[in-house]
């Protein structure tokens, strides 16, 4: 690795590479196994949805499974998305379970339930990718929700 960052007529992306994979190796996480992806990520294979009414609101959920050997999809149990955050609340962005499979539980605003739910019953393949704090690895320092590059004009005609 340190012959690859010392030469000079070497792409940035193939020492970024580089660096990805000696880091994967020592770090050896079980999320890591995809190299050409920069962050853990998983591919949605199916998506549950609880809402669960508590005094004076609703918490919303969305569990998602993985589909295996897809990013990180052998390695994580379930990513689970938690609508419980009132508006104004501080950011809490969420936590890594440390179990084996991983459960990767993140919260979001009440209000941001409603999106994230159009999107899962409207586009495929739906990505979640996350990274981890350096610090403390158990917790998430972010977390997406993303589809694949699509063609544009994919949609319904415009009629108007």
């Amino acid at each position: 690795m340190i012959e690859l960052l010392c030469r000079t007529s070497e792409s940035v992306g193939e020492v970024h590479r580089a660096v990805h994979r000696a880091v994967t190796q020592l770090t050896a996480l079980p999320w890591r196994a995809n190299l050409d992806s920069p962050m853990p990520f998983v591919q949605a294979q199916t998506y549950t949805v609880v809402c669960r009414r508590l005094p004076g609101r609703v918490w919303n959920l969305l569990r998602i499974t993985p589909l295996p050997f897809v990013g990180s999809g052998s390695g994580v149990a379930f990513v689970e998305l938690n609508y419980n955050l009132p508006t104004g609340a501080p950011p809490v962005i969420g936590s890594i379970a440390p179990a084996v499979p991983l459960r990767v539980i993140a919260f979001f605003q009440e209000e941001d339930f409603a999106f994230h739910r159009m999107l899962f019953q409207t586009e495929a393949p739906i990505e979640i990718e996350w990274s981890t704090d350096p610090a403390q690895p158990s917790l998430l320092a972010s977390l997406q929700t993303r589809t694949r590059s699509e063609p544009p004009g994919e949609g319904p005609a415009d009629t108007s």
